[in-house]
């Protein structure tokens, strides 16, 4: 029993096993939670110092109310002294968490509800049998120990128990009282003889930690994963049964990201909210423990995009019925890199205007066959801005103005010798009561007058509102064979069509457009002439994009997630022009390429000092002092001291700050016993990662091999 109650104060705060309650096992060095209940006392079992936490070991026979019989002397309450909390009315108190059987092999187990010790230290030192106050739930502590007593086994548990004797008028138990030095109630230490235990081999017991077969415990509260390991304890190289995990010192920080994760729509509220998760990184492995949700701020916010109105991309829709011109818009946010999505298409809003028809920007259009000219229109709506959008080109309304010949105003053309008078007159049409000619002074009555291109040859007059071109021509008559021109090169009213050639495409990519780029020519009597450059007709009506795919395009921005690296994207649409070419429109970020990994690590050992065993000076009042770190080890220099009640038969181990360097075995009365201690040291490993955004991460220390250190003997 001794060698388990040492080897758990060894193991500090390792979890206890065989025991399962519904909430889970509390720590033995956390702070329980004690239930209020019932009141007694129990006597230490061991001395106990008021100076540092402290591992407490006391009876349970005195609050057990005669349950359990008389094997109940033999379970023991494990605790940790320490001081208590601010404010609190004693100074000190003890957290009872644990029962243990003496004299068994079985482990020690968790109370399902801690018992409590408060009260105030008369002494810096007490020793066995000292009384301190109990509370808490006597009921369910002794239902605790009866089911911890049953698992005995039944040729241990039918060994004789100690029996209460008085001698010389002092009570003899295992608890508080002594009989010739030694403690009553422990055969094992009553009985034992340092001879025989002295030939005994020493058993080998190395400890280790490893986080292996351990879970990391997440907690959101304190934005942290706590990396879990145990001891491992290996006597003459038999592991023993495996212990409990526990936190370990290694923390790692969870961070939120928001690559995988999108916006959370709310068109109602008209919000797009963030949505990002948690991971934290080991050992270069990225690991995620929440999914995509939405993201507060540091103050518990969400952060979230306004969705807005935009009108820029959308169409005009045109309502002939109504001569109404409807607005469009979509539906879009912006996040905080300034990446534009689209959340609804384009579509109708209440927002219109009037159609109206207009004759500014249009001409008359002359049509000598039918002799009257004809006046254009266009229609076209005036928008909020106050600019006006051409809803189409230049059309033939129902005007019409008949053609007039005007002979007065032209000079006759008189030929003496053949006594022959040309008339000539000048055609024109009656707009809004003014007279406006259309063609220049032509002869009216053509005796023996001819017409010729003859020296006018690719000249024309040009009409590009109404897409026509007049070709000049001369007028003569000839005199015995030779030829009198009447008039120079000039219009002679012959309408040519303009004809069109499609030679290429202007691109509006903000309004995912295009407008034809033509050649305008006329074919005249010659052939055809190229009017003017290539351009864009006015008012020729535009040609759409046409929606091709959608894809993920670089946008030359990269995000770290550990030793991973992704190159961003913007999703973009993808329009192909009516050239051929294709327009980029980002829409939200897309997904990121990769990753690459980006970590580099290295290897950190270090060799420290683990704790030491002492051998020889065991014996029945046989006590210990122990030192380090001094040169000299007198009875004034001693560090520790280690009761008898602490010592074992054979090899007992000690956690220590430092290596030893001296230690003094004394019997009752001071008297001086032979013994020795040996320093044991551990060997372990950590890796260091270094991360591609200039972080540094290092691995928990990993146990490589332990290494027995020096003996040193006691002194005399």
């Amino acid at each position: 029993m001794r060698k388990s109650l040492l080897i758990l104060a060894f193991m500090g705060g390792l979890s206890f096993g065989g025991y399962a309650a519904a909430e889970g096992p509390p720590s033995l060095f956390g702070h329980a939670s004690v239930e209020q209940g019932e009141t007694g006392k129990l006597k230490l079992a061991d001395g106990l110092s008021f100076d540092a936490p402290a591992r407490a070991l006391s009876g349970f026979d005195g609050i057990a109310q005669g349950a359990g019989g008389p094997q109940m002397k033999r379970v023991r309450l494990i605790g940790t002294s320490r001081e208590a909390e601010p404010g609190s009315d004693t100074p000190w108190m003890i957290e009872w968490n644990a029962l243990m059987v003496e004299g068994s092999d079985l482990p020690p187990e968790r109370l399902r509800f801690p018992l409590r010790s408060d009260f105030v230290p008369t002494n810096p030192l007490v020793g066995p049998g000292h009384e301190v106050p109990v509370s808490g739930k006597f009921v369910e502590a002794i239902e605790d120990a009866v089911a911890l007593l049953a698992k005995v086994p039944k040729d241990v548990a039918d060994e004789e128990e100690p029996e209460i004797a008085e001698e010389n008028g002092k009570e003899e138990n295992s608890i508080g009282g002594q009989v010739g030095g030694a403690r009553s109630g422990n055969d094992d230490l009553a009985n034992f003889n340092p001879q025989i235990a002295a030939n005994k081999p020493e058993a080998v017991t190395t400890f280790s930690v490893t986080s292996e077969g351990c879970d990391v415990r997440i907690s959101l509260e304190e934005n942290v994963a706590v990396v879990q390991s145990r001891v491992v304890t290996t006597t003459d190289g038999v592991e023993g049964p495996p212990a409990e995990c526990a936190d370990g010192e290694q923390r790692l920080p969870i961070k939120f990201t928001r690559e995988g994760c999108s916006f959370d729509i709310e068109t109602t509220e008209e919000r797009a909210y963030q949505e990002a998760r948690r991971y934290y990184v080991r050992d270069g492995n990225t690991v995620f423990v929440t999914e995509c949700e939405r993201f507060s701020d540091q103050v518990g916010e969400y952060v979230f995009f306004p969705i807005v109105s935009e009108i820029n991309s959308c169409p005009v829709v045109v309502s002939r019925s109504e001569n109404l011109a409807r607005q469009q818009a979509e539906k879009v946010f912006y996040d905080d890199r300034e990446r534009r999505t689209l959340v609804a298409p384009c579509l109708p809003t209440e927002i219109t205007f009037p159609v109206r028809s207009t004759l500014e920007g249009c001409s008359i259009r002359h049509d000598v066959e039918r002799k009257l000219s004809v006046q254009q229109s266009r229609l076209l709506y005036t928008a909020d801005d106050g600019v006006e959008h051409p809803v189409e080109g230049c059309t033939d309304s129902e005007v019409t103005f008949p053609h007039t010949i005007d002979y007065g105003v032209c000079e006759d053309s008189y030929n003496p010798e053949r006594g022959v008078v040309i008339r000539q007159g000048r055609t024109s049409i009656q707009v809004e009561g003014a007279v406006t000619y259309i063609t220049a002074c032509q002869p009216g009555v053509e005796v023996g007058v001819t017409r010729t291109r003859l020296g006018c040859e690719g000249a024309f007059t040009h009409d590009a509102p109404t897409d026509t071109s007049y070709p000049h021509e001369r007028h003569f008559y000839e005199v015995e064979g030779e030829r009198r021109y009447l008039t120079s090169c000039q219009s002679t009213g012959e309408a040519l069509p303009h004809h069109f050639e499609a030679v290429g495409w202007q691109n509006d990519d903000p309004g995912r457009r295009s407008f034809s780029v033509s050649q305008r020519f006329v074919v005249g009597p010659e052939g055809r002439v190229n009017i003017d450059a290539p351009s864009v007709i006015p008012n020729t009506p535009s040609t759409a994009y046409v929606y091709a795919r959608s894809a993920d395009v670089a946008n030359g921005q990269q995000q770290f997630i550990g030793c991973n690296i992704y190159q961003l994207t913007d999703r973009s649409d993808i329009y192909t022009r009516p050239d051929g070419s294709e327009a980029v429109y980002a829409n939200g970020a897309g997904a990121s390429q990769g990753p690459t990994y980006g970590c580099s690590s290295s290897t950190e050992t270090r060799r420290r000092f683990l704790h030491f065993t002492q051998s020889g000076n065991n014996a029945v009042g046989v006590g210990l002092r122990v030192c380090w770190a001094r040169s000299n080890c007198y009875y004034t220099n001693f560090d520790l001291e280690i009761p008898y009640s602490q010592l074992t038969s054979g090899t007992t181990s000690f956690s220590a700050g430092a290596e030893l360097t001296g230690c003094y075995g004394y019997g009752s009365g001071g008297h001086p016993v032979p013994g020795s201690v040996t320093n044991f040291f551990v060997h372990e490993s950590r890796v260091r990662t270094s991360y591609p955004d200039g972080s540094t991460q290092y691995s928990g220390w990993a146990f490589v091999r332990s290494e027995q250190g020096s003996t040193v003997q006691c002194v005399m």
